[in-house]
């Protein structure tokens, strides 16, 4: 788990750095909230763009590091595909700032896929706990549930995830990736609820 704290606090070291380096070609008020097709709708002055992404990142990293053990392997998981998303969206929101071009567009409706598809491929290792996984009155009253259901839920957000994705390189919008994480919730929630 280390290793993945260390990684998670490279990602946004890094991030912080690529604007710090940017900073001087980043105009006074830099795009900070986007609309469902990326393009900005809400602007800041660029040292607020500058750290915000890296400070909500750096709150996801604090709720690992003071989380119980169980919870902290779990945690470390999730908050690696978390933070890797939030440093590349730092990246493309500062880009957009510079250049205009809509990279937020194209890089959040693929990036919320794919860690759609990440969250499938870890939930299944998640250790039957109270604070991170699918937790619902049954799962968290049976451990076979919680099992079963995590089993089940990996293999129904992999495909989410790579549905969403495949679908995003042709309609830019974060709402594909959000209804296929609400189509895979309700899936699991189901299916949770028939074991």
């Amino acid at each position: 788990m280390k290793y993945i704290f260390k990684i998670n606090l490279s990602l946004i070291f890094l991030s912080i750095l690529w604007g710090v380096v940017q900073i001087n070609q980043m105009p006074e008020s830099m795009p900070t909230h986007f609309g469902a097709q990326g393009l900005a709708d809400g602007y800041s002055s660029k040292y607020f763009a500058l750290l915000l992404l890296p400070l909500l990142s750096t709150l996801v990293l604090a709720l690992l590091t003071t989380s119980k053990q169980i919870i902290q392997v779990s945690m470390a998981k999730v908050s690696l595909g978390v933070i890797s998303f939030l440093s590349l969206l730092h990246i493309c929101t500062i880009q957009q700032g510079i250049s205009g071009t809509n990279l937020v567009g194209i890089v959040m409706p693929a990036g919320l896929s794919f860690l759609i598809g990440y969250l499938g491929w870890i939930l299944p290792t998640i250790e039957y706990n109270y604070a991170v996984g699918i937790r619902l009155p049954w799962t968290l009253s049976s451990e076979t549930n919680w099992k079963k259901t995590h089993q089940f839920a990996g293999k129904v957000f992999i495909a989410a995830g790579t549905v969403a994705f495949i679908t995003s390189l042709f309609v830019s919008n974060v709402f594909v990736p959000l209804a296929a994480l609400f189509i895979a919730g309700i899936c699991c929630l189901v299916y949770s609820s028939k074991i």
